[in-house]
């Protein structure tokens, strides 16, 4: 089987990290043939070059996805009338979707499937109209409700076109159906992924590490963030937690943290409750298992996650994790015994356990214990990968042109 996967990025955040995973098991394991159309290249371009062929030329879908995102910020700018900004736009789109359209038929018997890595690479479905004629359309969604708002006609465009659907969590499908009328009988719910392979560390190594790099005593009890510093990441709620625990001993380390105006808030509002001291910013790595294995716990305080990956990892580092009830899927990864979830945004009963489990050791060596099984149940390559797989298979059978599944490659 043929399959063209459309990312809209390949940056290192969770849609285009799960898909490299996934490529990567299609390569080791089976028979299926993967082309990739990258509409934003990044950190993790060279990696997927590695493991599915490149779509070349991929200009003018590219160029189709940047016209259609830059319409919508376009739409959203209030500065007075854009006639002449919009009819630009819209000569620009004509003469872009034709050549995009003329590329799409010249491939458009070329794959069996056509696998699209988010919402927001819905953008370039337009200008894919000939191709989806031919192929059905199987689409990850790796967002939930603010996300997909954002993306306004992107969502438009992959409700209309898609055949299939798989959500990143069970937060994700209810949503996809209660609040965006997709039948529930057209999706799957396959957790994120990793590669647990790749994140074994020596864990009393890294611990000393990074207390040493932070100047900590060795004792220093650490709670963890991770991700970008904006709204949806709740890193303010992070640092109102930071500040409600009393204890000089616990220090709060957020990976990630780059400036920017969000962020400034953020340290505005720790010097003000006099945190700062106890407060880390660390800056991006690609090498994030010794951080987590460095940490004692795990503040999820996003105000929407669809199943952060972040979370994934720390569980797999046998470290409990905190998070919000009705924030998307890390309660499903958390359940009664892997942490504890509170109320949505009650930062006040996150402190109440972070404290119960500084004063109670064992308590929080089990939390972690049971965070580590979770996470490998759900959210290991061996377990998500084969159930996409099988998924492609079926929804490409009735157009792949009497394609069968493809057999194990030998490894």
């Amino acid at each position: 089987m043929n399959i063209l996967f459309v990312s809209h990025a390949a940056n290192r955040s969770g849609a285009p990290l799960v898909l490299l995973e996934l490529l990567r098991y299609l390569k080791r394991e089976t028979a299926h043939q993967a082309t990739i159309l990258c509409l934003r290249d990044g950190a993790l371009s060279e990696d997927f070059a590695r493991v599915a062929d490149v779509l070349s030329p991929s200009a003018p879908f590219v160029r189709a996805s940047q016209i259609a995102a830059a319409r919508r910020r376009l739409s959203g700018w209030d500065f007075g009338p854009t006639g002449q900004l919009d009819t630009a736009a819209w000569a620009l789109e004509r003469l872009n979707g034709r050549q995009s359209r003329r590329k799409a038929r010249q491939l458009s018997a070329d794959f069996d499937l056509i696998y699209l890595n988010s919402v927001a690479s819905g953008d370039v479905l337009p200008a894919l109209e000939p191709m989806l004629r031919a192929a059905p359309l199987l689409t990850h969604v790796h967002e939930l409700e603010w996300a997909i708002d954002g993306l306004g006609s992107a969502w438009n465009e992959v409700k209309k076109r898609s055949n299939a659907f798989i959500a990143v969590s069970e937060a994700v499908k209810t949503h996809l159906v209660e609040a965006r009328g997709v039948a529930e009988d057209k999706i799957e719910t396959v957790y994120e992924f990793l590669d647990f392979r790749s994140l074994k560390t020596d864990r009393e190594v890294a611990r000393i590490e990074l207390r040493a790099r932070l100047r900590l005593p060795s004792d220093a009890f650490l709670v963890g963030g991770c991700g970008t510093m904006e709204w949806r990441k709740g890193a303010d709620w992070w640092a109102q937690l930071a500040a409600q625990i009393a204890d000089e001993r616990v220090h709060f380390v957020w990976l990630g943290g780059q400036k920017n105006a969000f962020s400034r808030q953020v340290e505005f509002d720790l010097g003000r409750w006099g945190a700062q001291k106890r407060v880390h910013f660390l800056p991006p790595t690609t090498q994030t298992a010794p951080f987590f294995a460095a940490l004692d716990a795990f503040a999820l305080t996003s105000r929407e996650d669809p199943f952060p990956l972040v979370a994934l990892e720390a569980a797999a580092q046998l470290v409990p994790v905190l998070c919000f009830a009705g924030a998307g899927g890390a309660s499903e990864l958390v359940g009664e015994d892997a942490g504890f979830v509170a109320p949505y945004g009650d930062v006040a009963a996150l402190a109440r356990a972070l404290e119960n489990w500084r004063r109670d050791e064992n308590l929080r060596l089990s939390l972690g214990e049971a965070a580590a099984r979770q996470a490998c149940a759900m959210g290991e390559v061996s377990v998500g990968a084969p159930k996409i797989v099988a998924l492609m298979e079926r929804t490409a059978s009735p157009l792949a042109r009497g394609a069968q599944p493809s057999p194990r490659r030998d490894v």
